[in-house]
């Protein structure tokens, strides 16, 4: 890759980029997310680091423990952190696209969307030398 092709690919243009098509919605606990992510190469080859996928909260919320005793949790869970295998040091070429299907069920257990808790479907591409494209989504967890 020549200079000017560096730059462009640090830039973002020319670049692999990513879709997602989101085909199941969860709104309460124990429903699926159901999403397909596609990457699709830049003018060039590259060499795609990692995906990553989570479906995450974050927040301020309160758990009883064992004891009755209340807990108070303030930052981020996941429902979801992954690094898919075959996107792992993958080669993106041209005229190729990379599909990574994603299901994830909401555990009975999470808490519920609301003033003090935001959920979100993320994923990134951490592409080799070049801007990573990204995808998030809010996600209502209100059951």
């Amino acid at each position: 890759m020549g200079f000017m092709d560096k730059v462009k690919a640090a830039a973002g243009v020319g670049t692999a980029g990513i879709q997602v098509d989101v085909a199941q919605r969860p709104a309460a606990r124990g429903e699926e997310l159901v999403a397909t992510i596609r990457i699709t190469p830049g003018k060039s080859a590259q060499k795609l680091n990692y995906l990553v996928v989570t479906v995450e909260y974050e927040g301020d919320w309160k758990i009883k423990n064992a004891d009755g005793n209340e807990i108070r949790i303030v930052g981020k869970g996941y429902v979801l952190h992954d690094k898919p295998a075959n996107t792992v040091g993958a080669t993106l070429t041209p005229g190729q696209t990379l599909e990574i299907p994603v299901r994830v069920r909401i555990p009975s257990d999470s808490p519920l969307t609301g003033e003090q808790i935001k959920y979100k479907f993320y994923t990134r591409a951490d592409i080799d030398g070049a801007n990573d494209p990204e995808f998030a989504t809010a996600l209502e967890i209100r059951s």
